[in-house]
């Protein structure tokens, strides 16, 4: 029991956090298939990772406005990693561009697609 309120703390934290991680390394694993050599893994990996536990980690009882928050937060540093990264990326245009244009680049091309920083960027943010 917690002493400051004598509830149970949560008792599936580390359980959600353990599955939050491994849910960002498959996924973030499974589109290494979709673009070709030249893709960096680790960006939306450490993304996805860092957002998950951080969202795991935060106290229940917080306002869902500050879950949103670092959600949204996560999602842009993902992005921004994966652009920064990326041979040609261009800070913010290709962050911006990946919600206008990155779609295409990915479904456009033929598998595995080139790395273009808008791809890598939404796939990072997804």
């Amino acid at each position: 029991m917690s002493a400051a309120d004598g509830r149970r703390p949560f008792p599936g934290r580390t359980l959600s956090l353990a599955g939050a991680v491994a849910s960002a390394a498959i996924a973030t694993a499974g589109t290494t298939r979709i673009f070709a050599d030249g893709y960096r893994v680790w960006p939306a990996f450490v993304a996805c990772v860092t957002t998950a536990a951080v969202l795991a980690l935060l106290p229940r009882a917080w306002n869902r406005a500050v879950h949103a928050a670092v959600a949204v937060v996560g999602v842009v540093a993902g992005g921004w990693l994966a652009v920064a990264v990326t041979d040609g990326g261009d800070l913010p245009g290709d962050l911006a561009g990946a919600i206008t244009h990155g779609v295409a680049d990915i479904i456009g091309a033929r598998w595995p697609a080139p790395p273009t920083p808008a791809g890598v960027a939404l796939i990072a943010m997804a």
